[in-house]
């Protein structure tokens, strides 16, 4: 009749957390998910992962070199490609992120063809792939588990 909370490594390396104690033998807690669905409701799903940094503590972010870039980085970073490899940039090479995390670096990409996506956690490519299932302009097999720095690129899929 308790919920752990605050769940983070501590300076030795063990998991610490704070506990509480349902002092109403969870009337509020049923109340609470009798009123909201769980787990949410597909609709919500990109709104979510697009704060997934506001939902992880940052020292679990940095020790697991997650960072999420914002819309407008994405945006920046799309205008830079044109700049630099012109208007057709898309067509004309692949794009590989290779530490995509949950592939907010390849929104607004047009051709899903050339667009490949890795990263390092297996439940950043559920995520994708569920964000394919919901409309995302990728291909199920060009996202995938690689560790860019360790991995034998013998492992990457063919193009």
């Amino acid at each position: 009749d308790h919920y752990e909370l605050d769940r983070k490594l501590d300076e030795a390396g063990m998991f610490s957390s704070k506990r509480t104690d349902f002092k109403d033998k969870q009337v509020a807690h049923t109340q609470f998910w009798n009123k909201y669905d769980r787990p949410p409701k597909e609709e919500y799903w990109d709104y979510i992962v697009e704060r997934r940094d506001l939902l992880v503590p940052q020292d679990v972010r940095e020790r697991k070199g997650s960072f999420f870039t914002p819309q407008i980085w994405v945006e920046l970073s799309q205008k830079y490609l044109t700049d630099v490899l012109g208007e057709d940039w898309q067509d004309e090479y692949y794009i590989w992120d290779c530490a995509a995390g949950t592939g907010n670096l390849l929104a607004g990409l047009t051709n899903k063809y050339n667009v490949w996506a890795s990263t390092l956690d297996s439940q950043d490519v559920e995520v994708m792939h569920d964000r394919i299932k919901n409309g995302a302009n990728l291909l199920d097999d060009h996202v995938f588990q690689f560790d860019f720095l360790n991995d034998d690129f013998t492992k990457l899929p063919r193009p």
